[in-house]
């Protein structure tokens, strides 16, 4: 497999492995992650749960990206158990979206985001949100791992982001993501 562009200061790289085995044993994921060992593709994994403390922590996982220069798209995965996310945590999110900062930094830097949402009900409601609310970049609502990577890669083609080996990414993305969403 060729080898793909890693990030200067890859933050989580080695997290890959605590996710999966958290994952397979039913244990919680404390925090989203955020991987890029494909980038200019990250790969966010949401907690089980969101609350307070796994939303700043999720703040604080795209600041990296956000001090940086280069553009990217993101694939976003929340463990197949996980629990929505109470009215606070939505509250807690949305401001932080909504926040300049975060909305100027993701225009500018963000090409599209694909969300995994496998249930079609979720998925409609939050297709349903986007009508009233606009991200800072192209977001997405999407059913499996190959729709939201076609979803990105297509955005990174539109944009001209350039992806070492998407056949080397898509294969490697779907491994991590089959034993958690």
């Amino acid at each position: 497999m060729p080898t793909l562009k890693l990030a200067e200061n890859p933050p989580q790289r080695s997290a890959w492995k605590d996710v999966l085995s958290a994952a397979g044993s039913g244990a919680r994921l404390p925090t989203l992650r955020i991987y890029d060992d494909t980038f200019p593709l990250l790969v966010g994994v949401g907690p089980k749960r969101f609350d307070e403390e796994s939303v700043r922590e999720m703040a604080d996982a795209y600041e990296p990206y956000f001090r940086g220069a280069e553009r990217y798209a993101v694939l976003t995965a929340t463990p197949r158990d996980a629990v929505l996310p109470d009215a606070r945590a939505r509250r807690l999110m949305t401001d932080w979206l909504n926040s300049p900062r975060v909305r100027d930094c993701t225009r500018r830097l963000c090409v599209g985001t694909a969300t995994i949402v496998p249930s079609t009900v979720t998925r409609g409601a939050l297709t349903a949100l986007l009508w009233f609310w606009t991200p800072g970049s192209p977001l997405k609502p999407v059913a499996t791992v190959d729709e939201g990577l076609d979803y990105c890669f297509e955005r990174m083609r539109i944009e001209r982001v350039k992806l070492s080996d998407e056949a080397a990414v898509r294969k490697l993305v779907g491994e991590r993501l089959r034993d958690i969403v």
